[in-house]
């Protein structure tokens, strides 16, 4: 499923400089040196310059001026990355030495000479780019959303087989592991992955795997990116039919779900959509179930750009990925969506799921409901 052939066309990666270029010109800086993993898998079209997981700040850097395009990397990573990664796009290379420190920011200020350098990770002493440099990664362009629908299925089917896999007896660590080992086999990485089970969904929103052993009812969560696009999905699984109370939370939750994805259209500010989802809640009356977690926002080369508030600012641009999440204590809806005036489309949708059918002004959607094991499911999106 990961083709690096669908990866960091020449092409793609011209029309990405040029939008640096422009922000260079806007801010009156000279050059601006990249090493943060969004930005490096942003700019050369899904390529990969980390090493060290558990850090945003990748082994690689670029340095982009109005005329130049240079790697910036030791002897230890050059090799790899012009064999593996973007040794066929157009890129000058400067190797420095690994063991001087500061060699990656002295070797920008040689190529760039007296003009400001601004970067992505503040280091060396360098100032860093302002905060509108992140929405230039925010317009999806048609190569990112074809790499985004793999990714989005792939990632959808490491969810959705884990579910069907899981058992009675299972503790949360080994949930966790099935989905991170799915998601690996095809690539991808599994940033957040978060299992509860049981009475641990109705007290944490970001309930991190335990060993508690499952018995009824589980909820499984991932945050997960392949080509440094970015995928966030929920789903529940159940060994009982839900009682009616976790039914009506259900039915509202999906409710919100749909209301939240209808009012993300381009032009439209986030704080605006986030005010529209605030108020369905209290017509729906779960009055402050809101403020209990994070409602979500955008997302694309981070899990999210920003988690979206009253304050945000920006609009939905023409055409951008979201990952909204409401949730009302015991369930959650959450899937990974590009809007574009075409409307919204899911990348997390598969067809071989249960889904519930919620009305809205007149038109029918469908949002996926809680797999009840060994029953027969009702309605597939």
């Amino acid at each position: 499923m990961n083709e690096r052939a669908s990866v960091g066309s020449q092409a793609e990666v011209d029309r990405k400089l040029a939008r640096v270029r422009e922000y260079l010109s806007d801010s009156g800086a000279t050059g601006v040196l990249l090493a943060r993993q969004d930005n490096f898998a942003w700019l050369t079209g899904g390529h990969d310059n980390h090493v060290v997981a558990g850090s945003e700040i990748g082994a690689v850097s670029l340095l982009v001026t109005a005329r130049d395009q240079v790697v910036l990397t030791d002897r230890i990573e050059a090799p790899r990355m012009r064999d593996e990664e973007i040794g066929q796009q157009r890129w000058d290379w400067r190797i420095v030495d690994w063991y001087r420190p500061g060699a990656v920011a002295a070797a920008a200020r040689d190529i760039v000479g007296h003009g400001e350098i601004v970067s992505d990770t503040g280091r060396a002493e360098l100032a860093p780019v302002t905060p509108d440099f992140d929405a230039l990664r925010a317009h999806l362009l048609p190569e990112e959303i074809d790499r985004y629908r793999i990714a989005g299925a792939m990632m959808t089917r490491a969810v959705l087989d884990t579910c069907q896999h899981v058992q009675i007896g299972q503790n949360e660590w080994e949930i966790a592991a099935d989905l991170s080992r799915r998601v690996r086999a095809h690539g991808g990485r599994p940033n957040v992955v978060l299992v509860a089970t049981d009475e641990r969904i109705g007290r944490y929103r970001h309930p991190i795997p335990t060993h508690r052993k499952l018995r009824d009812y589980a909820m499984i969560v991932l945050g997960g990116s392949l080509w440094g696009l970015c995928i966030s999905l929920t789903r529940f699984v159940s060994f009982r039919p839900l009682p009616d109370d976790l039914r009506r939370r259900w039915r509202d939750v999906s409710r919100l779900a749909a209301i939240v994805n209808r009012a993300t259209t381009p032009g439209r500010a986030w704080s605006e959509i986030l005010a529209e989802l605030t108020r369905a809640y209290g017509d729906l009356g779960w009055g402050e179930e809101w403020t209990l977690h994070h409602q979500g926002g955008p997302t694309g080369y981070r899990g999210r750009e920003f988690t979206a508030t009253f304050d945000s600012p920006g609009i939905v641009a023409p055409v951008q990925a979201a990952a909204w999440n409401p949730s009302i204590t015991g369930t959650k809806s959450e899937d990974t969506i590009i809007a574009s005036e075409a409307g919204i489309e899911f990348l997390t949708r598969t067809g071989t799921w249960p889904m519930q059918r919620i009305e809205l002004g007149g038109t029918l959607y469908d949002y996926p409901d809680v797999l009840i094991k060994q029953n027969v499911m009702r309605r597939y999106a």
